[in-house]
């Protein structure tokens, strides 16, 4: 069973010529299309009721726009496999049989994809591929998460079921589909290529309301991306190894009189050790697969590189700078926290990314 969501809004005219360009695009196979009808002004439930009969039509009125009327629709599906579709003809229900067969292949969600090999965006304005891309390229640089996923603001997607069961989304734009590589479950993304077109009946229209309503979603989901809560809570892991490297430091030199360097080197140590087993037990607990010696030397490894930039900006700026060796010893962990997060996230705990690849 398939379920394809789209939302009409002030686009009635296009909603026989979608139904009949689905329904030739399905063909063999068992599908409902879900419109929601955002505001009922245009008269889209009407339209879409009177072809019910023809075509397999659920009609969804909602009050709300964007986001929360997709959101609406997603709730309505029935189907093992869910997709999203504009309602405006730009993209080509042609393309729907070669997602269904990246999904029978595998894949967890399939994209139309623009920025691929083979895609493109063809006839748009300059204002709409300025908007656009920039849109893209905010989502790639805030949500980590989906970084790998070449074009992940498209509007024709499809989905298992299982990436987004139990999961509420509460997206406030058309734009849902970063909302679901953020918080869904795939391990398999596959893009096939698609050249994006204005609608059949003009211009597609760039509602700034829209626009405003997907950049507002932002913070929440850079918030709820699984690397920020990571880097976050290895933030709090990292605060608890200052107060062992000070603490210890202070102790060894100011207390009992030992040698700066050598303090240092052990309260570092310590320090290391400490964060190690919080990293395996909370930070990283999630990719604890494999050898946990084989982590152990990574992690020392790193963070002997992370010793040597502590200790060359505590050298640098005690020794040449004159400042306060505590001081500079807080400059030192800061500049190697980044270095470490890195590079343990990159390579102690390593995770496999979810396999995203260009679908023939």
């Amino acid at each position: 069973m398939i379920s394809l969501v789209a939302t009409a809004h002030n686009r009635s005219e296009d909603i026989s010529s979608l139904a009949e360009q689905l329904d030739r695009a399905l063909e063999g196979y068992d599908y409902e299309l879900i419109l929601v009808a955002e505001d009922g002004t245009d008269g889209a439930a009407k339209i879409a009721e009177s072809l019910s009969h023809k075509y397999p039509i659920k009609v969804v009125c909602c009050d709300g726009k964007g986001g929360s009327a997709l959101v609406a629709g997603l709730n309505q599906a029935r189907g093992e496999v869910i997709g999203v579709i504009e309602a405006d003809l730009q993209h080509s229900a042609d393309k729907i049989p070669q997602l269904l067969k990246a999904l029978e292949d595998g894949a967890d969600i399939a994209i139309a994809s623009r920025y691929i090999p083979g895609g493109g965006i063809e006839d748009w304005s300059r204002k709409r591929r300025v908007i656009s891309r920039g849109i893209r390229m905010l989502a790639l640089l805030l949500l980590p998460s989906i970084r790998k996923v070449k074009d992940p603001t498209s509007g024709l997607f499809m989905i298992r079921r299982e990436v987004i069961d139990g999961i509420e989304l509460n997206s406030t734009s058309h734009k849902i589909l970063p909302e679901v590589l953020t918080r869904g479950r795939a391990n398999v993304i596959c893009e096939v290529p698609y050249t994006g077109e204005e609608g059949a009946w003009g211009e597609t229209s760039v509602k700034f309301e829209d626009q405003v309503g997907y950049l507002k979603r932002f913070p929440s989901l850079v918030m709820r991306g699984r690397e920020t809560r990571r880097l976050i809570k290895f933030c709090i892991v990292g605060a608890s190894g200052v107060i062992i490297n000070e603490g210890l430091l202070w102790l060894l030199h100011d207390v009992a009189g030992i040698l700066l360097y050598p303090s240092s080197a052990i309260a570092i140590e310590a320090s290391i050790v400490n964060n190690f087993t919080w990293h395996e037990l909370w930070t990283f607990r999630d990719r604890r697969g494999g050898s946990m010696l084989t982590r152990i030397w990574k992690f020392h490894l790193v963070s002997i590189s992370g010793l040597l930039i502590n200790m060359g900006v505590l050298a640098a700026l005690t020794e040449f700078a004159g400042i306060h060796h505590l001081i500079s010893n807080l400059a030192g962990i800061a500049l190697a926290l980044a270095w470490r997060f890195s590079m343990n996230t990159l390579w102690t705990w390593r995770k496999t990314e979810p396999d995203t690849s260009s679908c023939p």
